[in-house]
């Protein structure tokens, strides 16, 4: 992609996002670095956070959630105790890894044990689930039970499947990659929600429009990366702070899946909660003793 960005405006971040479509078919990832720099200079070069010039802050504190491991029932309760001693309100319970619907009843059951007024739950299969199995699950759950189910099968067909059998409702992740996917996914009535994370998306220019369109949909979002780093992190949270409240769920705290720190910014939280910072661009200074040296360089 490099001799074709090269001596483009960087805050033409729609323009630059031809040019990589239009010389490199997919490799979002690749893309998302590229775009999240144009975006940190484009802030920098008006002296505004990157969350302003998305479309504004909400100056709303953010919900962080939370990634419990899928351990024990016992070890998942203890998981929601220790994160909810730290103020976060938001959890996600992984099921699917055992493919055995009643342990990971009980791996529900037992994290929504103590829900308090507020408490967010998502029932996380990232795609582990085939429908027999998902149908076995809800079926064994008690119906008092409060939860949002996500990304619970592989393919559409699958989710579409499931969906027209349960009343539970159902965000996308792994299948929301695209334009396309999400406008498919409102024709197809599929889904309540979308997971939108940065990178997959190929960055904040297509992630604005993921969300703009969850907007249009009224679709609940939370938005977030696999795993990340600081700089990630910065983008999850900018992108957060322009989610209407009544349709933001969380944003996810990337950096805790990641190892060693690349950046320093205001990123600091407690509480569970976040907001963007009002530096200019990212509001992030990368550590380039830690980067080193490019790998290469293009001019």
């Amino acid at each position: 992609m490099a001799p074709h960005l090269i001596g483009l405006d960087p805050r033409r971040v729609d323009r630059m996002n031809d040019a990589m479509d239009a010389h490199l078919v997919g490799h979002e990832s690749a893309k998302s670095a590229l775009d999240l720099a144009c975006w940190d200079i484009f802030g920098k070069s008006v002296g505004l956070p990157v969350c302003e010039l998305l479309g504004g802050r909400t100056d709303v504190k953010l919900p962080i959630i939370c990634s419990l491991s899928a351990g024990s029932p016992q070890e998942i309760k203890e998981e929601v105790e220790l994160f909810r001693s730290r103020g976060y309100t938001c959890f996600s319970v992984k099921v699917a890894a055992s493919q055995d619907p009643a342990l990971d009843v009980e791996r529900v059951k037992a994290a929504l044990k103590d829900r308090q007024p507020g408490d967010f739950f998502v029932v996380d299969a990232n795609g582990g689930m085939t429908i027999e199995g998902a149908l076995r699950m809800l079926k064994l759950m008690p119906p008092t039970l409060d939860f949002v189910l996500e990304q619970p099968c592989a393919t559409w067909r699958e989710c579409v499947a499931l969906r027209r059998r349960t009343t539970v409702p159902i965000v996308f992740d792994e299948l929301a990659v695209n334009d396309a996917s999400l406008i498919q996914m409102i024709k197809d009535d599929v889904a309540e929600g979308v997971s939108i994370k940065i990178a997959k998306s190929g960055g904040l220019t297509k992630a604005r429009r993921a969300r703009d369109i969850c907007i249009a949909a009224g679709y609940t979002m939370c938005v977030m990366e696999s795993a990340g780093s600081d700089i990630a992190f910065a983008a999850v949270v900018h992108l957060g702070q322009t989610v209407p409240r009544r349709l933001l769920h969380c944003v996810f705290e990337c950096r805790e899946m990641s190892t060693g720190k690349i950046a320093d910014g205001d990123y600091t939280h407690s509480g569970g909660f976040i907001q963007a910072p009002k530096t200019a661009g990212l509001g992030v200074t990368p550590r380039m003793d830690v980067l080193r040296e490019p790998v290469a360089s293009y001019s």
